[in-house]
């Protein structure tokens, strides 16, 4: 008899905490899933389209010429053969060759244009299979060689453009303010072509190349000083003989 008050107390107790308590009660609130974000390199399912693929490089110069590799690795299926490839609205359809599984190198054309635009890997129906981000850019202006001896060379003068500029057949080259032999002067679609030849000067460094028809353009042309013959052996005691065969040492110093 002398235990109920006190199991009278706790029982009231434990009731008590009980009903005050709401998180026994009232069911965990929902939350919203959150959609999985979208793996690199794809576009989010709910953009629909074909996927989007990297290309390396994503650029070309207008000329063309430039090999590029499409990893084609998030594709749902890889095509049985090559696929094609557009790599701007206005250029043709390049072939490509597998060269692994998943990857594709294909060469750009030509453009007439400098652009940046979305490319297109196309099925043998004719299928967008994948795009890809890819630009056409003009180069700067170029020389080839870019260094040249003292005693001068040929040397061509390269101008990119969309449209090139027309130069005329008067256009005039100087380097180092010597007026330079202009051996050639012509275009294609994307680049001017100037073929001169770098006149003789007698000190080594950078010369300036300008056109006196594009007062804005210029041009560095790197001359080096000639080599020099550092030794020179022959066969001893008596050297080389007339007309016969002869073994020289000879040491060129840069």
């Amino acid at each position: 008899a002398g235990e109920w008050p006190f199991a009278a107390v706790s029982i009231a107790t434990v009731v008590s905490v009980q009903s005050r308590d709401p998180t026994t009660t009232s069911p965990p609130p929902t939350t919203a899933a959150t959609p999985a974000a979208s793996a690199p390199g794809t576009t989010p399912p709910s953009a629909g389209g074909p996927p989007l693929v990297v290309a390396a490089p994503s650029r070309c110069a207008v000329a063309g010429g430039t090999t590029v590799m499409l990893s084609l690795s998030k594709l749902p299926a890889l095509p049985a053969t090559a696929p094609t490839t557009l790599f701007a609205p206005n250029s043709s359809p390049a072939a490509s060759a597998f060269i692994s599984s998943s990857a594709v190198a294909v060469t750009c054309p030509p453009s007439s244009q400098a652009s940046q635009a979305q490319g297109q890997v196309l099925g043998p129906d004719g299928a967008v299979l994948a795009v890809f981000a890819f630009a056409y850019v003009v180069p700067p202006p170029s020389l080839s060689p870019s260094r040249v001896l003292l005693l001068g060379g040929l040397v061509d003068l390269s101008i990119s453009g969309s449209p090139p500029p027309a130069l005329p057949p008067t256009c005039a080259v100087k380097v180092r303010g010597v007026l330079a032999d202009v051996i050639s002067s012509d275009s294609s679609p994307t680049a001017a072509l100037v073929r001169f030849r770098a006149p003789r000067l007698t000190q080594p460094g950078p010369a300036n190349v300008t056109l006196d028809c594009m007062p804005d353009l210029s041009l560095s042309l790197e001359y080096g000083a000639l080599p020099s013959v550092g030794h020179l052996s022959t066969p001893a005691p008596a050297g080389c003989v007339a007309w016969q065969p002869c073994a020289v040492s000879l040491s060129i110093l840069a």
